[in-house]
């Protein structure tokens, strides 16, 4: 007859199992790199707000030169204090914006990677959860077939000491 299970001292084989511990040890990096991918995506979409403040101060700046007067005074400002007059500086922000717009497209393509580097990680973590799932079974398993008395198999019978 079967012992009654002890759900306490099971529960600490299981966790003691180096089987167990080992998968379950596995189970915790995949969702744990999961959760990072999630967080990066936040991350790398941050980028892109960025990266459009800099494209609207750029194109705000630009706009700044747009109705400078060639020779007039805030044109004359300009060289005193940079080699460049307002119609070059309107053509310098305006080609910033471009790289930086160009820069926010590579950014969203980015995104799109680590959004899918994050669903294909929370899959896969997902799916090994019936791992750990199959290897806490096994583990009580092993912990049911311990409480079970030894067996002797088939051979000579035991000694009777009373004979000696």
């Amino acid at each position: 007859m079967t012992q009654p299970i002890d759900h306490e001292l099971q529960r600490d084989f299981v966790e003691n199992d180096d089987g167990y511990k080992l998968v379950k040890e596995r189970h915790n990096k995949m969702h744990s790199e999961a959760w990072s991918a999630k967080m990066e995506v936040l991350h790398e979409l941050r980028k892109i707000n960025h990266l459009l403040l800099a494209f609207d101060l750029c194109v705000e700046k630009a706009w700044e030169h747009e109705d400078v007067e060639e020779d007039g005074e805030l044109d004359k400002q300009l060289k005193r204090l940079t080699p460049d007059s307002s119609d070059v500086w309107f053509g310098q922000y305006n080609h910033a914006a471009d790289l930086i717009k160009n820069q926010g497209v590579e950014q969203c393509k980015a995104v799109l990677m680590q959004v899918h580097l994050a669903e294909k990680l929370q899959k896969e973590a997902s799916s090994h959860c019936n791992s750990l799932t199959a290897a806490r079974e096994e583990a009580e398993k092993r912990y049911r077939a311990s409480l079970e008395p030894v067996k002797r198999g088939p051979g000579r019978p035991k000694k009777n000491t009373s004979d000696s």
